[in-house]
């Protein structure tokens, strides 16, 4: 089981798995630099989220921080758009989309932090750089469809931001964040996951990544007609057998089971341990254990009041 506010952190980066450990170090350590930084990850991982927060733990942190696609531009001038952000922080988004004739443009800008502008006049552009991709560039310039000299002079430093599937155990974490902030726009009280959900949730695959969670929470708020979230306010692929991730069924479903009972124990009790542990006949040490284990907060139930019979 899991709250709604127990999300404490930037939903890039929520969770204690080994693998975002380990991000968050290596945000750490190239933040304080001007290193020119690509983040590479599968779509929906949270790329713009990792470069925003390189930015704001950088000594540029109070200077702007801009998102450039290839698109963007593509449209407009190259020189004029960085000048803008002059200090700051660029993010070249998805940066393997950019035309051959703009990567031409880009190679000056990082290694001289500066720009050919009109007739050829030098335009003085100091903008810590940050790409990102979802796309493998070094088999793309093997297969010359990204410049060698840009993907070198952008791979100075790389950071990978993994894939849902390798980081499981923060679900929990993220999808508490999503029910948070979802429940406060559709303007809802709905502030628990059953364990059964949680379930679900875990063993999804999740090929969308932290996105595809955060617009499948979403969705579930809008259909929940109560204050906690149960299976059936779910999109009906997550209960498809071919988008779960093996597991130990019996473990699982007996996990589940005892979330919920002990889920609707602490409610009928006000979120009172003591209270549900005598009634569940078992002490108060293993309900305590098991409200860790499942991330039930008591502290909501007690100020959420009990629907009328």
């Amino acid at each position: 089981m899991i709250s709604a506010l127990m999300a404490p952190q930037p939903p890039a980066l929520i969770g204690d798995s080994a693998a975002m450990e380990s991000l968050r170090h290596d945000i750490a350590l190239v933040a304080g630099t001007d290193a020119t930084v690509l983040v590479v990850g599968e779509s929906g991982v949270g790329k713009q989220l990792v470069a925003r927060a390189l930015h704001e733990q950088s000594l540029r942190c109070d200077e702007p921080f801009a998102v450039f696609t290839a698109a963007t531009l593509e449209a407009g001038a190259v020189a004029d758009g960085f000048g803008a952000t002059r200090g700051g922080t660029v993010l070249l988004d998805e940066i393997a989309d950019a035309s051959p004739a703009l990567q031409a443009k880009l190679v000056p800008l990082l290694p001289e932090q500066s720009l050919d502008g009109p007739g050829g006049d030098t335009v003085d552009c100091p903008t810590r750089v940050i790409a990102s991709t979802s796309r493998d560039l070094q088999a793309m310039v093997q297969l010359g469809g990204f410049r060698k000299d840009l993907y070198y002079r952008l791979n100075v430093f790389l950071l990978r931001v993994p894939p849902l599937r390798e980081r499981r155990s923060d679900i929990p974490l993220l999808a508490a964040h999503f029910l948070q902030t979802a429940s406060l726009a559709a303007g809802k009280t709905v502030c628990q996951f059953s364990g059964g959900t949680v379930s679900l949730l875990a063993n999804h695959l999740w090929p969308g990544n932290v996105r595809e969670l955060r617009d499948c929470v979403e969705r579930a708020v809008l259909a929940c007609d109560g204050d906690i979230i149960v299976p059936r306010h779910l999109p009906s692929f997550l209960l498809q057998p071919g988008a779960m991730a093996s597991t130990s069924s019996l473990g699982g479903a007996v996990a589940s089971l005892e979330s919920e009972l002990i889920l609707a124990e602490l409610r009928n009790c006000g979120g009172n341990k003591s209270r549900a542990a005598s009634n569940l006949g078992i002490t108060i040490s293993q309900i305590r254990l098991r409200v860790k284990r499942y991330r039930i907060d008591c502290e909501t139930l007690r100020r959420t009041p009990k629907k009328a019979a």
